[in-house]
């Protein structure tokens, strides 16, 4: 994301919290107006409208090694295939 902010890009970062932290977000200040984050879940109907976009990045999964503690199969199947549809 800092790489695609820090090239002119506009981002839409959408992240429910479950394996990550809202701490990771301060970096973003530093694009102020060039980012915008909405605290959902991917595999549900996000509020983002018609918006155009032009690439769609989905760079987080609970089924990585280390956070993956208690996850069920068919939870990480749902996220990885549905998460990507709306």
């Amino acid at each position: 994301c800092e790489r695609l902010l820090g090239e002119g890009h506009e981002l839409v970062i959408v992240d429910n919290f479950v394996t990550g932290n809202r701490k990771n977000l301060s970096v973003f200040s530093r694009w102020p107006g060039r980012f915008t984050f909405i605290e959902a879940d991917v595999t549900k109907h996000l509020p983002v409208g018609d918006a155009p976009f032009d690439q769609i990045y989905h760079l987080a999964s609970p089924a990585s090694p280390i956070a993956n503690r208690g996850w069920a199969p068919q939870a990480e199947a749902q996220l990885e295939a549905l998460g990507v549809l709306d």
